[in-house]
């Protein structure tokens, strides 16, 4: 998985309970560390803290 700012790898599942098109990765796990895919620089306007979620990926084979 790519975003603008780094990348993860591991194995993805596929849920038909998720909307088409999203990926949904739970925080805390030290092999999936979705900071990875975030930019310090990238603040919300409206709360004024790093944008966490709403973070646009592609998911290619490892």
């Amino acid at each position: 998985m790519r975003s603008a700012s780094g990348e993860l790898t591991g194995i993805v599942k596929v849920d038909a309970a998720m909307r088409p098109g999203a990926v949904s990765i739970p925080h805390g796990h030290h092999q999936a560390n979705v900071n990875r895919l975030t930019n310090k620089d990238d603040i919300d306007v409206v709360t004024g803290m790093v944008r966490y979620s709403g973070i646009a990926v592609s998911l290619h084979p490892a």
